[in-house]
């Protein structure tokens, strides 16, 4: 289906079942330019399937850095309309580019499903779910257009973005970061190594709707105290409501709660309960920026913590088939073991 812009009678609806899938590098580098067919500038050659996934086209092609091609839709049979674009460390959604013309029914292409290999199982642990919604206590301008919201707490979770009207075609910026650099924009570096996490950020251009327009990432969390955001029209100045801190994780029952006449102590329990809650999402993790995987130790070592703050009877059956699993696969160093890391990704 060819996409058309606004101003052609086309408007945005998503189809009632689907896969989003996501377009742009998928080594943990943006591509140059960001168009169809062009790679990043550097890329970690022992990535097997480092390339660049193009959706702004009909046919979903997969490139790869020696500029091979993959015909996925072909492949796996795939219909594809207009919709959310993700990548692995960032969104760009761009509400002019429209799906389906004014009074035409959705998406109809009906395909016939896959034969799937894959066993599923039902999950038991409890679904990631947004828990908390913090407005920020302060924004500032540390440069001329870019503006600083600040939570005045570490969440993990996405900023949710609350946009006046605006005219069409404008492009915000959004970028989270759990320190601030010394000219106060902010430093990402916490949120991953090297290269990858001095650059995360999320898009949105809008469409220019009456009243205002209103997004979040649906692709991507990451740790953020600070959010900062660029692109908005130049003499405009935003209210500290233009960003609402989305926090979220695995919603598990709570096990205790504690307070005591220390000011300090209560920090203390404060900064430790954040830092267990914001890596117990679909599994525990290593940590919500570079590395959202699950490492036994992780959470072996501080249970005794865990299982006084929190309840995991659910929790901990998708954990014990996940460990189940890994240390089922034959022919590595885990088959037998106790599984280094799991759910296996490679």
């Amino acid at each position: 289906m060819k996409a058309r812009s606004a101003d052609e009678g086309w408007s945005c609806t998503l189809g009632k079942w689907g896969i989003i899938v996501a377009d742009g590098a998928f080594c943990w580098f943006y591509p140059d330019g960001g168009e169809a067919g062009t790679f990043p500038s550097r890329c970690d050659a022992g990535l097997r399937y480092c390339g660049y996934i193009d959706t702004w086209s009909r046919d979903y092609h997969m490139y790869y850095t020696n500029w091979s091609m993959d015909d996925v839709a072909g492949q796996l049979g795939w219909g594809n309309i207009w919709g959310f674009s993700g990548s692995d460390e960032s969104e760009y959604i761009h509400q002019i580019m429209e799906i389906f013309p004014r009074g035409e029914p959705e998406h109809d292409s009906k395909l016939p499903p896959p034969n799937l290999a894959t066993r599923l199982v039902a999950r038991a642990a409890e679904p990631v779910k947004i828990q908390e919604r913090l407005t920020p206590v302060s924004v500032v301008e540390p440069a001329p257009g870019t503006w600083v919201f600040d939570f005045d707490q570490n969440i993990v979770g996405f900023p949710l973005v609350n946009l006046p009207e605006l005219p069409a075609g404008t492009t915000v910026k959004v970028a989270p970061a759990e320190s601030l650099a010394a000219n106060g924009t902010v430093d990402q570096a916490s949120l991953g190594p090297g290269d990858p996490g001095t650059d995360l950020f999320n898009t949105y251009t809008t469409a220019g709707r009456p009243g205002g327009e209103t997004w979040h990432p649906k692709f991507n969390y990451f740790g953020m105290q600070w959010v900062q955001v660029t692109g908005l029209p130049r003499g405009y100045k935003p209210s500290r409501n233009l960003i609402t801190g989305l926090r979220v994780q695995a919603d598990v029952p709570a096990a205790s709660s504690f307070t005591s006449s220390s000011a300090r102590l209560n920090r203390i329990h404060k900064m430790a309960w954040h830092s267990m809650a914001s890596n117990i999402m679909s599994v525990f993790t290593d940590c919500p920026g570079r590395e959202k995987l699950s490492y036994p130790a992780d959470y072996t070592q501080p249970f005794g913590a865990l299982a006084r703050n929190f309840q995991f009877p659910a929790f901990l059956r998708t954990t014990a088939h996940h460990l189940v699993e890994g240390q089922s696969i034959a022919n590595t160093s885990m088959a037998g073991n106790v599984a280094l890391k799991t759910p296996v990704y490679d």
